[in-house]
């Protein structure tokens, strides 16, 4: 046996983990518990644009080019492997990039506040929603971890509190901090008050300043939610009033200090809107079971 030189080295057959066609294979790849469910032909038309690149507008969208694209491949670690000797970043595709999360509509989540209302709305304040964020996703087995850290490039709603007509679905470039982390998903979550409405305002036209303000909180929620793919929205369900005009009948009692009365009062008012925030809270966790559902049907 003569042994001669080799003249030439055939390129493998075997798929080249580096390979542009196979990165994007896996990337528009899905579990097979998917196939049938009714959604699943949305998702495939989402992803499959997105890896086309056939949506339009540019990496941070807007309400005229619709909703933002976003890359198939998102940078992750960068390490060592033995390929020329170069150091060669690895991307690894997300799943939730161009998977839009929708918002589950439970409470009318609008209210308005000012002059001298009889009949006015009660809010959520954040740390109210994060704890019932927290316990109903703890009683599913999901861990809400707390904050994240700002998302920068994020669509925000335009809202105008002094009921001004906004466009629909406008949006400006924007941070955003999230209330909390899914942990074992890796989605950030959302909860939109009262007070992220007013941090959105934009004085719109030459009106004249209200002194009634309204919020639109589901809208804003909507809005958020249908322009930024990959993060869980909730919002202030603002379902419960308190009619303040059952204190009228509550009169000073014989004998009964003006201090007594006035504590009397205020617990009265306390009662009242705990009440209703008993029902905002019922509307919240509702939001949250049918993400939940959501969630396990779509197999995350």
């Amino acid at each position: 046996m003569k042994i001669k030189p080799v003249l030439g080295t055939p390129t493998p057959n075997y798929p080249d983990k580096y390979d542009e066609e196979m990165r994007r294979i896996l990337a528009a790849a899905k579990p097979r518990r998917w196939a049938g469910t009714p959604l699943v032909g949305a998702l495939s038309v989402v992803i499959a644009l997105g890896l086309s690149g056939c949506v339009p507008g540019d990496m941070g969208g807007n309400a005229a080019n619709g909703p933002p694209t976003h890359p198939i491949l998102t940078p992750g670690t960068t390490d060592d492997y033995p390929t020329l000797g170069v150091p060669v970043t690895i991307y690894t595709p997300s799943p939730h990039d161009n998977i839009f999360i929708p918002l589950f509509e439970y409470g009318v989540g609008t209210g308005g506040i000012g002059c001298e209302a009889v009949i006015a709305p009660v809010f959520l304040s954040e740390e109210e929603a994060f704890a019932i964020l927290a316990a109903a996703f703890a009683d599913a087995g999901v861990t809400l971890g707390r904050g994240g850290g700002a998302i920068g490039n994020i669509n925000l709603p335009v809202t105008n509190i002094d009921g001004a007509t906004v466009e629909p679905n406008a949006t400006t470039q924007g941070a955003l901090d999230p209330a909390g982390m899914l942990e074992e998903h890796g989605l950030p979550v959302a909860f939109v008050s009262m007070g992220d409405v007013r941090s959105w305002h934009q004085d719109i036209g030459d009106g004249p300043q209200m002194s009634w303000n309204s919020f639109d909180i589901v809208g804003a929620a909507r809005t958020l939610a249908e322009n930024n793919p990959g993060i869980v929205v909730f919002y202030d369900p603002v379902e419960g009033r308190v009619d303040y005009s059952e204190l009228w009948s509550l009169e000073r009692e014989d004998g009964e200090s003006e201090e007594d009365y006035h504590a009397r009062w205020a617990e009265s008012i306390r009662e009242l809107e705990q009440a209703a925030r008993t029902e905002s809270e019922d509307m919240l966790r509702r939001q949250i079971d049918a993400f939940i559902a959501w969630l396990e049907d779509w197999g995350f």
